[in-house]
Parts: structure tokens; C-alpha cells; sequence
């Protein structure tokens, strides 16, 4: 039995929620180093629920498209933060450190958290799976 694309979606947008919420409360660099970060990230987390619950009331195809465009937004947004060093956070730095904080998974000398490392790769591909699911034709 074959999940549906709707389907997808909702299991895609579980994992960018959860992911999102364990950043949320257990990076603590994040919060610390990168206050516009976090609240970009809280802004996300509100935004990946209300369409949660929107495409579990009401799926419409203009739903899915505004969703994979705002994960689109989102896997962008990661992916030229981690490649341009952080530059709107206090530990902004060369595209190589940020790239190890981010996708480090603790290893030493790289100051990243294993948890972090998941969570935020965890976040990255979600999102762009949810994009790439949206933007999928029927």
C-alpha cells in the first residue's frame, strides 16, 4: 500500500516541526550566539504547524503550493547560512567553521552537538523534501 503525496507532506512536515522543536529548546549556542536565528527558527516552527493543521482541515492544491515554497524559503535560507559562515548570528565566521558547527555531529575541535548536527540536517532535508513534494505534479 502506497502512501499518498498528501501524505508525504503531513510525515515531511513532522519532521521539519520536530526537528525545528528540538533546536528550539536544546541548542542553547543557538539561542546565545544567534538570537535572529532562533526567532527566524520560532517564526518557521509557527508557520510549519499552522500549515500542518491547515492541510489536515482543508487540503487544496494552492495550500501545497504556498507550503512548498515556504520550505523552498526555508532549505535555501540553511543551506546559504551554512555557506556564507553564519552572518547574521555572533559566531559568524568562515563558511568553513559554520559548516562544521552545523554538520560537525560533535566530532572535536569542530564546537558543534551531535544533537544539533542531526536536528538541523534533520530540518535542511525535510523542508526540501517537503518543496520537492509540493512542487511535484499530480
Amino acid at each position: 500500500m502506497s502512501m499518498s503525496r498528501g501524505e508525504k507532506l503531513v510525515i515531511s512536515l513532522l519532521f521539519q516541526i520536530a526537528a525545528g522543536i528540538y533546536l528550539a529548546f536544546y541548542d542553547h549556542t543557538l539561542y546565545t550566539f544567534g538570537i535572529l536565528h532562533y526567532y527566524a527558527l520560532i517564526a518557521y516552527l509557527v508557520i510549519d504547524a499552522a500549515f500542518f493543521f491547515l492541510i489536515l482541515l482543508a487540503f487544496s492544491q494552492k495550500l501545497v503550493h504556498l507550503v512548498g515554497f515556504v520550505s523552498a524559503l526555508g532549505a535555501i535560507a540553511m543551506i546559504a547560512d551554512a555557506f556564507l559562515g553564519l552572518p547574521a548570528s555572533k559566531y559568524s565566521t568562515m563558511p568553513i567553521y559554520s559548516m562544521e558547527y552545523l554538520f560537525g555531529f560533535g566530532f572535536p575541535g569542530t564546537g558543534s552537538a551531535f544533537g544539533t548536527s542531526l536536528a538541523f540536517s534533520i530540518l535542511l532535508i525535510a523542508s526540501a523534501v517537503t518543496a520537492l513534494l509540493a512542487a511535484k505534479p499530480r
